[in-house]
């Protein structure tokens, strides 16, 4: 959860510096330059860090992911599928049961 939310602030800093939505930033791409450039560089001393911050910020930066049209037809569920038979055969048959077999009123 820690990274999750590293990426997303890393997100909103790209989009700030690109003046975009954060949604038009890609995550993955977000994810793959700070495990690039920030994760793997090692300990250095903190002025290399923070440039080498800035470079991955402004990398992420041109990330920009296009806008999508709307959808031509409208988002709906689809329906469950039927269960196999497979999984009917080992099902006890139902029987229906004789109307003789009630016990004898007292």
């Amino acid at each position: 959860m820690v990274a999750y939310n590293l990426i997303i602030q890393f997100r909103h800093q790209t989009a700030k510096i690109a003046k975009v939505p954060p949604r038009r930033i890609s995550f993955t791409r977000c994810y793959d330059t700070v495990t690039i450039y920030l994760l793997n560089f090692g300990s250095h001393p903190l002025e290399q860090w923070l440039a080498r911050y800035e470079q991955a910020l402004t990398l992420a930066s041109k990330d920009i992911l296009p806008i999508s049209p709307g959808r031509s037809f409208p988002r709906k569920a689809h329906p469950n599928r039927p269960k196999s038979t497979n999984e009917q055969r080992y099902k006890k048959p139902k029987t229906p049961k004789d109307i003789t077999d009630k016990p004898p009123d007292q």
